[in-house]
């Protein structure tokens, strides 16, 4: 399924593109497909995409102390709307922490897979020695 987007809603939508908006409204875009949210329709949107932005930041570690979208960035946006599913807060959280809790196992996974082969060539090392 594609992703569409509408920003002829936004009160300054021909700003949205200029080329020194647009790559912020084109993040902006795919950003609202990994929080779950359709669009910003009003200002309790800008504080729940902020707050799942800031939280989406931590998880991926992109978060060095600048924003990847200000408040203001999605004030400019309010009326941007998109294909996407809406996901209530809960929905969003629990898959972002399947997502994540996912990751981490295959993390721990491949670590030990990594100590059992050293092990493993150590061992058969010590062995060829021995010969």
């Amino acid at each position: 399924m594609s992703l569409n987007w509408d920003i002829t809603k936004c009160a300054d939508s021909d700003s949205l593109v200029t080329e020194d908006e647009w790559p912020t409204t084109h993040r902006l875009i795919f950003r609202l497909m990994a929080i779950g949210m359709n669009g910003l329709k009003d200002e309790a949107d800008v504080k729940e995409a902020f707050i799942r932005i800031k939280l989406d930041d931590r998880f991926y570690n992109e978060y060095d102390g600048e924003e990847t979208f200000t408040v203001s960035d999605l004030r400019k946006r309010i009326g941007i709307n998109t294909n996407v599913r809406t996901e209530t807060r809960l929905q969003w959280w629990k898959r972002l922490l399947d997502y994540y809790g996912r990751t981490a196992e295959s993390g721990y996974r491949n670590e030990v897979r990594k100590i059992r082969e050293a092990a493993e060539q150590e061992k058969e090392k010590e062995t060829s020695d021995v010969s």
